[in-house]
């Protein structure tokens, strides 16, 4: 039997799938992501219990035709590290995390500081329409994008 090499397998494992697993938003919106869990074969397992956790703080996920929707309001700005669980009875667990980075409104270019930096590439885009930058939600990017701006100007993360 030496030189042989043998593959284990789990059977019954679980494994959480999401689109990304770093997602970046400004202070104030929610952090919305889809979450499937699925089992060793690549199928959705129904009826599975998703737990999200975010500095000791604990939110059961709710099930949507076998997929899992995290909705957190409120994260305050700065690096988050979500721990995603999955479980269900004669499966082993699956875990996975989720980072997410929360700028201050105005911190466009993503530096951890609202600046000149952001209010010029905010002016440079003055009439244009990119759903990061419209800090208003209104769809356009225009004076009022760029007085949110100043009104955080100097804030740091």
């Amino acid at each position: 039997m030496s030189g042989s090499t043998y593959k284990i397998k789990p059977q019954n494992s679980l494994a959480i799938a999401f689109v990304a697993s770093q997602f970046t938003i400004f202070e104030g919106s929610t952090l919305t992501a889809k979450i499937w869990v699925l089992d060793d074969k690549g199928y959705k397992v129904p009826d599975a219990e998703v737990k999200a956790i975010l500095k000791s703080k604990e939110q059961t996920l709710p099930s949507i035709n076998n997929s899992y929707i995290i909705s957190m309001k409120e994260l305050p700005p700065g690096k988050h590290l979500i721990q995603l669980e999955a479980s269900r009875p004669g499966y082993m667990k699956a875990q996975a995390s989720l980072f997410v980075h929360v700028l201050i409104r105005g911190n466009v270019n993503g530096d951890d500081i609202v600046d000149y930096r952001d209010l010029a590439i905010l002016v440079a885009s003055y009439g244009k329409t990119n759903m990061f930058m419209d800090l208003n939600g209104d769809g356009i990017i225009d004076y009022k994008d760029i007085a949110i701006a100043i009104s955080n100007y100097g804030r740091k993360e």
